[in-house]
């Protein structure tokens, strides 16, 4: 449960990749890949690696980012 008073915090960022996928960070680390249901089970696994590879380009960016 989180405390009910003004100090009490979270963040979660979310990157829009296009109309169906969706990655959220959150502030303890976490990350989440959300995407539309596709069709066919064929185009969701390949969606899913199209997905994690643009997540592993853009954390990459983010920490080139974050080094300068």
């Amino acid at each position: 449960p989180i405390p009910a008073n003004d100090k009490a915090s979270t963040w979660l960022i979310n990157t829009y990749l296009d109309t169906d996928t969706r990655v959220a960070r959150g502030d303890g680390g976490s990350v989440f890949v959300m995407t539309r249901e596709p069709a066919s089970e064929e185009s969701r696994e390949a969606a899913v690696a199209e997905i994690l590879a643009e997540a592993a380009v853009i954390e990459v960016a983010a920490e080139t980012l974050v080094d300068e």
